[in-house]
């Protein structure tokens, strides 16, 4: 959560998504609405009707290699929203040669290689370095264990220009 009512993830789980509902670490569940949505990026953001949880704070630095910290992992387990979180370094920061999630086109992504137990599913989940919350975990290795990248925070959510995104846009079509 980057303040009560606004959740980043990466934007293939909310791709094609008809309807959203967030549900807090306490319980409390919002309906939402995707007001940014970028396939390139990988990354969405979404506005909830009500709060659901404690924002994270965001830092304006990039992650560094050799920093620790942590990914918070949000894991629904039956109708219960459980917050784990997963030891992470920071192995470098990269410029990421992929391609759009519709794997149409090819795009490059600034973001940075960790290492530590992102599992699949994981994808969305926050990396938190000293300072506050510094990118989103959007894939993991199929080769390397232990392996995966995340996105560094466009610099509009840490400018706190979150704040100003209150119309819903599309999602796009579900991922092949």
């Amino acid at each position: 959560m980057i303040d009560d009512q606004m959740v980043v993830t990466a934007g293939h789980v909310v791709a094609g998504a008809d309807s959203i509902e967030i549900i807090g670490t306490d319980g409390r569940r919002s309906a939402g609405d995707v007001v940014l949505f970028d396939p390139d990026l990988d990354l969405a953001v979404i506005r909830t009707e009500s709060p659901v949880g404690s924002p994270l704070p965001l830092r304006p630095d990039d992650a560094a290699g050799g920093e620790t910290g942590i990914a918070v992992l949000p894991r629904l387990t039956g109708e219960e929203m459980v917050v784990e979180v997963a030891d992470v370094s920071v192995l470098r920061p990269a410029n990421i040669r992929t391609t759009d999630i519709y794997l149409d086109e090819p795009v490059e992504r600034d973001g940075f290689e960790i290492e530590g137990s992102i599992d699949p599913g994981d994808s969305g989940a926050m990396v938190v370095l000293p300072g506050g919350g510094v990118g989103i975990v959007w894939a993991r290795s199929n080769i390397a264990e232990r392996r995966a990248w995340a996105i560094d925070l466009p610099a509009t959510l840490l400018a706190g220009q979150a704040a100003a995104l209150s119309t819903p846009v599309g999602t796009g079509p579900c991922i092949r």
